[in-house]
């Protein structure tokens, strides 16, 4: 049959029954009748179920909602003593049986005690404290002969020595990338390291955060010591978060002990018009739990005694022995009041401009 492209127009009509004025009325509904309308048979349509029946016959998808399934029942797989896993869905667990309460009655003369929590066991250390600033370049230098090393992380002035993650207000001192490179060497190599922290002394971040965190006066001016410094607020929340988030920041990073230091309440200046608490001690207390509970398992925590404890600046002997593992006595400061039974081989440490000939000690710059 010749194609239609090829054929004459007259040849085309031909073919089509018609003429150039088109189909009568008439023809058309006759072709009409004879042939139905002009349009194409339109498919059944599915319904939603039958369209998700088929989705489900899809191999992907099938493997897809296998991986789910399996990642979604891990937690629900447990093993009995032959080593074969058994799938223990939530409802299907057993309740373990409830104790129940001793009811021998407590004679009226027994003195019910509650002890504190016993510190973890330290080692003696003979460290050296590494000089401010040692993170511009590379310390490994500083680091030979050295068993144990002490870096400032945070002055009182508020500066922090090495590049934190830590959000900082505007203000804040802080080192260079290069100073976590630098730090990293130290904490690489075979010294066990220490990081010193300067707590609630801190004039940058009082500066910055001055109803958050700095310790002011009732019409809000900030407190000043005899010196000029600025001190921090042991307990509002803005100080404890930040001490914190650097005391963990350090501990991630690699540091075996935090050092605390300025832990104290201030005793100079004008407190006349600070709303301070009733029991220091208290507040220190809470403080250093708190932070404690945000390090990771096994970080020594340490205080530097700056003062002779007492109840105006806060620290107690009790504090020091329930709160901290070490406590790192100044020449100025007197430990004569630590605890009987505290060990001062290992938890006393003596800081001083030279080696002692026996103890633990931190030689300082």
């Amino acid at each position: 049959m010749q194609k239609e492209y090829t054929q004459t127009k007259e040849q085309v009509l031909e073919g089509l029954r018609t003429d150039r004025q088109g189909l009568s009325a008439q023809e058309a509904e006759k072709r009409l009748q004879e042939h139905g309308e002009n349009r194409l048979k339109e498919a059944e349509k599915l319904t939603l179920f039958q369209r998700f029946v088929q989705q489900l016959k899809d191999p992907m998808l099938l493997i897809l909602l296998a991986a789910v399934a399996y990642l979604l029942t891990q937690e629900y797989v447990v093993y009995d003593d032959e080593g074969k896993a058994h799938l223990e869905l939530p409802w299907s667990r057993k309740e373990p049986e409830k104790p129940q309460p001793d009811s021998t009655p407590v004679p009226d003369d027994v003195d019910i005690t509650r002890e504190e929590p016993q510190r973890q066991k330290v080692e003696a250390i003979h460290a050296w404290e590494l000089p401010y600033g040692c993170l511009g370049s590379d310390p490994g230098y500083l680091l030979t002969d050295r068993e144990a090393v002490a870096v400032n992380v945070k002055m009182y002035d508020g500066s922090v020595a090495y590049h934190t993650a830590v959000a900082l207000p505007e203000g804040i001192l802080t080192g260079g990338l290069s100073t976590s490179r630098n730090l990293q060497t130290i904490l690489d190599s075979n010294c066990y390291t220490v990081a010193r922290l300067a707590c609630f002394c801190d004039n940058a971040f009082a500066d910055a955060q001055q109803e958050q965190a700095s310790l002011c006066a009732a019409d809000g001016t900030l407190y000043r010591d005899d010196s000029g410094r600025r001190w921090l607020d042991p307990s509002k929340p803005g100080t404890l978060r930040y001490i914190t988030d650097l005391a963990k920041e350090c501990a991630q990073m690699g540091f075996d002990e935090i050092l605390l230091d300025w832990f104290l309440y201030p005793i100079s200046g004008d407190q006349s018009a600070l709303e301070l608490p009733a029991d220091k001690t208290v507040v220190l207390k809470d403080f250093a739990q708190a932070l404690e509970k945000q390090l990771p398992e096994g970080t020594v925590l340490s205080v530097v005694l700056r003062e002779t404890p007492s109840a105006d600046n806060g620290v107690t002997a009790e504090l020091l022995a329930s709160c901290f593992d070490r406590v790192y006595v100044m020449p100025d400061a007197d430990a004569s009041a630590l605890p009987t039974g505290y060990d001062r081989a290992t938890r006393v440490v003596t800081m001083a401009g030279y080696a002692p000939e026996s103890g633990s000690y931190l030689v300082t710059q």
